[in-house]
């Protein structure tokens, strides 16, 4: 699956001409504020959003069913995987 994505990517990334081709051709497509990294933020909002935005990878474990099977893992060595694959 892993491959795969990375095949893909590689893949798209040919067709439209390489990296460079694909980040000149995106003001074209997409406006400024959409480039934007912290879009419409400016100033302490900006700081706030860009820190906030991993709660949502944080927040993931806190879901009961995604609980439940960290919970049910029995062996040390399949939560740290587990641990790295749910939180990222």
């Amino acid at each position: 699956m892993v491959a795969t994505a990375v095949f893909l990517s590689l893949f798209a990334l040919s067709e439209v001409g390489g990296l460079s081709s694909l980040i000149s051709a995106l003001p074209e497509v997409y406006s400024a504020t959409q480039l934007s990294f912290v879009s419409d933020f400016y100033g302490w909002t900006a700081v706030a959003f860009v820190i906030g935005m991993p709660g949502v990878g944080l927040g993931n474990p806190r879901q009961p069913h995604l609980l439940n099977r960290f919970m049910a893992i029995e062996k040390d060595k399949d939560k740290k995987i587990a641990k790295l694959v749910g939180i990222g």
